[in-house]
């Protein structure tokens, strides 16, 4: 069972808690290390999916995601 704040890649499973502390922090990160600009006064989209593996998040195991 997932929990608010728990998103999952179905492609692979990668698995975020974005409740957990830095792990938006990593993924701002990843996106200023590609070059993403967010100093613009203008909105910015970025596919987020792709920074997943550069956060160097670890994913938990099938059991930790289903426990309930």
């Amino acid at each position: 069972m997932f929990h608010d704040g728990g998103v999952l890649r179905t492609s692979d499973h990668a698995y975020l808690n974005l409740h957990r502390p830095g792990v938006a922090r990593a993924l701002l990160d990843e996106a200023l290390e590609r070059g993403h600009d967010f100093a613009a006064a203008e909105t910015v989209e970025i596919d987020g999916w792709e920074l997943v593996d550069g956060a160097g998040t670890p994913a938990p195991t099938r059991s930790a995601c289903t426990a309930g």
